[in-house]
């Protein structure tokens, strides 16, 4: 059982994409100094235009005469006596996209996304959610040292697939969900991430990198489920209309652990309460890989070792 704890990728560690952050490229344009109306769209992806953060997010206009600079996130008063947002987030820019908390928004672009992460830290760890491609390949470098690290993964899944008739005639699916924890711990490393789909659209909802937490063995008593927030409404006459929504998957891992490592893994554990983290509990089933925040852990000292329990809500 593993967890990894993100580090954030910024402005300052993206230093490079193919994704473009054009002016139309979902609909919205880029953030002048000026006065706008209501509803009206628009994206900061620098400081050049007088925004005072270049948050590589989009945003729309709550109100009438909208002279605010989006990225200082000044509010007005409503008829409630409420603040509210002048310029209210709607969503990261299709290049960060996979860099944010939001997994079912996905960053799309034809063939293949890449990314070029420089850390600036120390990293071993990475994790792609809600992922749509064919393959990743992941490449890691360093100024001494040269190009240390060049892995290409498969993600067509082959669960269920041991004869010769599911080969030929089961439906092809893809892995949604990715993980490693053998990228070399080496400060300084660029990390290149080429998510690739060829001939269609690669997409990723999100990206992560980080540091890795071994928690001790997997037990068999853990469980994975979903939280759907689709709603349904029913008519007088009992016609059910579906409204599709969103979904967050759910974890509960158990796991063993020896005793002596029980303060170390507490420790951890409780710094990263209001962090998003990947949970793992089998590193070779994607189906056990979740990425959200700990709801709860508990941990009981028994004289085989420390048997742990962790909840996972994961993100949307």
């Amino acid at each position: 059982m593993k967890l990894i704890v993100p580090l954030a990728v910024n402005d300052a560690r993206l230093t490079d994409s193919n994704v473009t952050e054009t002016a139309g490229s979902e609909g919205e344009t880029e953030w002048t100094a000026g006065t706008y109306g209501l509803d009206v769209v628009r994206m900061i992806t620098t400081t050049a235009n007088g925004a005072s953060i270049a948050t590589h997010i989009v945003y729309t206009s709550s109100k009438l005469g909208n002279t605010q600079d989006p990225s200082a996130g000044v509010t007005y008063k409503d008829d409630d006596d409420k603040d509210v947002l002048w310029w209210a987030v709607t969503r990261s820019t299709n290049r960060f996209k996979m860099f944010g908390q939001v997994v079912q928004d996905q960053t799309a672009f034809a063939e293949e996304i890449t990314a070029e992460i420089t850390p600036a830290d120390y990293v071993n760890a990475l994790s792609l959610h809600n992922v749509d491609a064919a393959s990743v390949r992941i490449e890691m470098t360093e100024t001494v040292q040269g190009d240390f690290y060049d892995k290409t993964y498969s993600l067509v899944s082959v669960y269920g697939i041991d004869n010769w008739y599911n080969w030929f005639y089961d439906e092809v699916v893809r892995n949604s969900d990715f993980a490693i924890f053998d990228l070399p711990n080496i400060a300084g490393a660029v990390i290149d991430v080429t998510i690739s789909d060829a001939g269609g659209t690669a997409k990723c909802g999100a990206c992560v990198v980080g540091r890795q937490i071994d928690l001790g063995l997997s037990l068999a008593d853990s469980s994975f489920s979903i939280t759907n927030y689709s709603t349904k409404t029913v008519d007088s006459v009992g016609r059910a209309t579906i409204s599709a929504g969103p979904y967050a998957k759910r974890s509960t891992v158990q796991y063993l652990m020896d005793t002596v490592d029980f303060p170390k893994v507490q420790r951890a554990l409780a710094l990263t309460k209001d962090t998003p983290v990947v949970s793992v509990a089998d590193e070779d089933n994607d189906g056990t890989i979740n990425y959200g925040f700990i709801e709860r852990f508990k941990h009981t000292i028994t004289e085989a070792g420390t048997i742990g329990s962790i909840d996972i809500q994961g993100l949307t």
